[in-house]
């Protein structure tokens, strides 16, 4: 498809052509490119271009000198008019930016278009965004991208701001923020306010709801912030914030975390740097550098591979207290596992291999250290009661994991009482041969018993 022309551009070109071959401009949308020739013709309000053949010999002028064919000639417009195109074209680039620099309007084929909204406090990528979508058939990311950084030229190097300390300086703190569109915004600040200091005019971009958009949308994680009530952090203070989760992941070469989208979710939810520092310690300390531990966390949460965990362990919805409640199961439940008994986080009631589950016995005060003696105890003598277990069955209650781990971890005297009573069933059943205890139940289970 031919190229479309506003009015005001159409009326530049002919201005340049001469008067013979102007041609008044067509209202019509679908108006493509004129060039003169012997055959223009108009028709339906359309300008169009339809050459009649051109004779190609030589032609001679009244004293005989060469001149241009027909051809030649209607060649040498269309450059004549191309060249002057070219010329608008970059006219026109340089005034739609010089409106969007001065907050003005340019008319709806141009990128003047973005003058409207530079004054909004919402003018930031979201807006460059659905500016471009609500006008495919004109404008894309890189040419409005080009009128906004042409816009900001014009105005830094405009006398009433290149000449204005305030306005420099203030330029000067804001662009180590990479804000885009900050001169745009520095700008109507200074035209609101023409007597502010740079520290007002830096404090009005940060907070003022009418020219801080750019800002909230380099430092998304202050809008989270406002929402919660939360004081806004200043540029400065953002930025250090940043630094210090980017150190912290780096060093655990936490690399998938380090970018300014997550940055944003844990400042808006105000998590401390050293409250992410206890998390990722209690991570690889507890959990990723014991296998036995981790195994059990799997088992227990098998949704979460090792990225969701730490995700999880910096997610500032989860609470310290809760995160190292689930490891402290999963180190009980990895010291079960280890030795060969049943493992879960839940209680199990399942006959002589039930568990209390881990959850329960670490609300209950059972440490990974304890875990590891009272297991080792359990698992020698539970061949025995289990075995008794099913000869007296009928006379007396079963002892199984769940009721050891009852008399181990929590001291029940019920549990002891089972044990006990298998062993007195026992030695009576043997008491004519030998007279001893052949099973050795007669004592609670304890560390080394096999």
């Amino acid at each position: 498809m031919a190229k479309q022309y506003s009015q005001s551009q159409w009326a530049q070109i002919m201005k340049r052509l001469p008067e013979e071959d102007r041609t008044p401009y067509s209202t019509s949308p679908d108006a493509v490119d004129y060039v003169q020739s012997a055959g223009s013709e108009r028709s339906g309000g359309l300008v169009t271009t339809k050459p009649t053949p051109m004779p190609v010999m030589a032609q001679t002028g009244p004293r005989g000198e060469y001149t241009k064919t027909a051809a030649e000639v209607a060649v040498a417009k269309t450059a004549e008019k191309d060249a002057v195109e070219k010329e608008v074209e970059e006219e026109q680039k340089v005034a739609d930016a010089k409106v969007v620099a001065e907050g003005g309007y340019a008319g709806p084929n141009t990128i003047g278009k973005l003058a409207g909204l530079v004054n909004d406090s919402e003018f930031n990528e979201d807006y460059i965004n659905e500016f471009i979508r609500d006008n495919p058939e004109s404008f894309d990311k890189e040419t409005v991208t080009e009128a906004i950084v042409t816009a900001e030229s014009i105005i830094v190097n405009k006398p009433e701001f290149k000449d204005d300390p305030a306005f420099t300086l203030a330029q000067s703190i804001l662009s180590q923020y990479g804000i885009s569109g900050f001169i745009l915004a520095l700008a109507k600040i200074r035209e609101d306010y023409p007597n502010a200091d740079s520290e007002t005019i830096v404090q009005l971009f940060q907070y003022d709801e009418r020219y801080n958009g750019a800002f909230l949308d380099r430092f998304s994680g202050n809008k989270a912030r406002k929402l919660a009530g939360l004081p806004m952090l200043s540029g400065a203070e953002y930025l250090k914030m940043e630094q210090g989760y980017k150190k912290i992941f780096t060093s655990y070469g936490l690399d998938r975390f380090s970018n300014t989208d997550y940055y944003a979710k844990l400042i808006g939810n105000d998590a401390d740097i050293q409250d992410i520092t206890d998390r990722l310690a209690l991570g690889y300390t507890r959990l990723l550098n014991d296998k036995t531990t981790l195994d059990a966390f799997n088992r227990f949460f098998p949704s979460l591979d090792t990225t969701d965990i730490f995700a999880a362990m910096m997610d500032p919805e989860q609470q310290i207290p809760e995160l190292k409640r689930k490891i402290t199961a999963a180190e009980i439940g990895g010291q079960a596992a280890f030795q060969s008994l049943t493992s879960s986080y839940s209680e199990i009631n399942n006959g002589l291999l039930g568990t209390l589950g881990a959850n329960a016995l670490g609300n209950a005060g059972v440490t990974e250290a304890t875990a590891k003696t009272g297991y080792q105890s359990i698992a020698g003598v539970l061949p025995i009661s289990s075995r008794l277990s099913g000869i007296y069955g009928g006379t007396a209650e079963q002892y199984g994991q769940k009721e050891a781990e009852q008399e181990q971890f929590l001291g029940l005297e019920s549990a002891a009482r089972k044990r006990r009573k298998l062993s007195e069933l026992e030695t009576q059943q043997f008491a004519g041969s030998s007279g001893t205890n052949r099973y050795s139940l007669t004592k609670a289970p304890s560390a080394g018993q096999y």
